[in-house]
């Protein structure tokens, strides 16, 4: 694995054609679904013994995956790459689809969280806090005083490498409790959903600083420019993030050198496609399209993730040969639904928010934006206490600077209302922005 990272270029690039070869006669030998469509493209087997070329494949969406999920299941494997049950995606943007998951594709899920905390230079023999659902922590007892669920070690890795214990806490309490919860433990290492991450770097502006925390990952959503800083100014500390999908597992971990993602190329192969289904360039931004090759019990050749990302050219500070991405920046299905200039509209009042100065946001934890299906926005808060006149000026002022920069002489219908909860959304996933323009079932 060390080995690979910094690899000769052309040595890797052989070593990734070599392996693909063999996964893509493996799926056109054993899945029925790869085995029908080369034979519509007027191919044969023997094709793939000498040339690799994935783009023959259309890619795979998850409304296909769901109507051909059967004829996806390989008919045979060989060793340790059986079947060993199946996963759900997220659904955070649409009904769910189900995998099957081999074996081996499992296994490697705790070396590559290994790999990424390497990386992030978390040492194993410190405190791993976790904040998440509580039926999502592998717990081994739960201390109802401290609200805190114990592991003798930390989840996944510990397959394959000595740890220290782990925590956890549960994400539906209060933001300001959760902040507490992590000074009473001294917590040096935190695994957060990003979207609380966030709500925990506003209230920790107003608190003292977790002298114990040494690292913190963002998981599970998208992470902006703005939110990063927010929260490393707030903690002092650089946030980790790797990228992911539960149909898969980890694909790509965030450079901390260079700030790129590195695939993990024992693992998964990515590309990234404009809307014709072409190889972006250097600097433009496509989606991302993965080809898992650990799965043999359902092998799924690129399958399109929905999410976006930027293409990346040239070394990285760090050394590392790996192929890598840019930025990821947002979903495709949460864009192409939405009335004209919604998303304009949503990104710049997002840096708004994430940049509105910490004497105003002193109360300020959480927020939603949601469109109705009349074209009006709320804005949902919640806050520490009563709002006050400056922080709802701050927003008002915001939306209107927002609507006047993107759409002149509109005036898009504006409310500003504190809640007491901001429900998780599909895929019990905190969202900023809803609407209800959004489709429920993937396209």
């Amino acid at each position: 694995m060390l080995e690979n990272e910094f690899r000769d270029l052309e040595e890797m690039q052989e070593r990734i054609r070599q392996r693909l070869q063999e996964f893509l006669l493996f799926a056109v030998r054993q899945v029925p679904y790869y085995r029908e469509m080369i034979g519509k493209l007027d191919l044969r087997e023997t094709d793939f013994s000498s040339q690799v070329d994935l783009s023959i494949f259309p890619p795979l969406t998850k409304t296909m995956l769901r109507e051909h999920r059967d004829r996806l299941m390989a008919e045979s494997v060989p060793d340790g790459y059986e079947a060993i049950g199946g996963i759900k995606s997220s659904g955070t943007t649409g009904e769910p689809v189900q995998v099957r998951l081999s074996r081996r594709n499992a296994q490697f899920f705790g070396v590559l969280k290994q790999r990424e905390l390497r990386w992030f230079r978390y040492a194993p023999t410190g405190l791993m806090a976790y904040i998440r659902p509580p039926d999502e922590f592998p717990h081994q007892s739960y201390d109802d005083r401290s609200k805190t669920y114990h592991s003798n070690q930390w989840p996944y890795v510990s397959n394959w490498f000595e740890t220290s214990r782990a925590i956890g806490c549960d994400i539906l309490l209060p933001i300001d409790d959760q902040l507490q919860w992590l000074r009473e433990n001294h917590v040096e290492y935190l695994t957060v959903e990003a979207g609380v991450l966030e709500s925990l770097a506003f209230g920790q502006e107003n608190f003292s600083h977790c002298q114990d925390l040494k690292g913190i990952q963002a998981v599970a959503t998208q992470l902006t420019t703005n939110m990063r800083i927010r929260a490393q100014e707030a903690f002092e500390l650089r946030i980790d993030q790797n990228y992911g999908l539960n149909e898969i597992g980890i694909v790509a971990s965030r450079c901390p050198e260079g700030g790129r993602y590195h695939v993990h190329i024992e693992h998964c192969l990515v590309e990234i496609v404009d809307e014709h289904g072409q190889a972006c360039r250097p600097g433009e931004t496509g989606r991302i399209l993965v080809t898992g090759l650990n799965n043999l019990a359902m092998p799924l050749i690129r399958y399109d993730t929905d999410d976006m990302a930027e293409v990346v050219e040239g070394p990285c500070p760090c050394g590392r040969t790996l192929p890598s991405f840019e930025r990821i920046t947002g979903r495709y299905r949460r864009t192409a639904y939405l009335p004209g200039n919604t998303w304009q509209y949503w990104e710049s009042f997002r840096n708004k928010i994430e940049s509105i100065p910490a004497p105003i946001s002193k109360n300020f934890r959480q927020y939603q934006l949601h469109q109705f299906q009349d074209g009006a926005f709320e804005f949902r808060f919640i806050s520490v206490g009563d709002s006050d006149s400056e922080f709802t000026s701050y927003v008002s002022d915001s939306w209107k600077e927002v609507v006047e920069s993107v759409a002149p002489g509109s005036n898009e219908k504006f409310d500003i209302r504190q809640v007491d909860f901001i429900p998780k959304g599909m895929g019990r996933k905190y969202q900023n922005f809803t609407s209800d323009f959004s489709p429920n079932e993937d396209g």
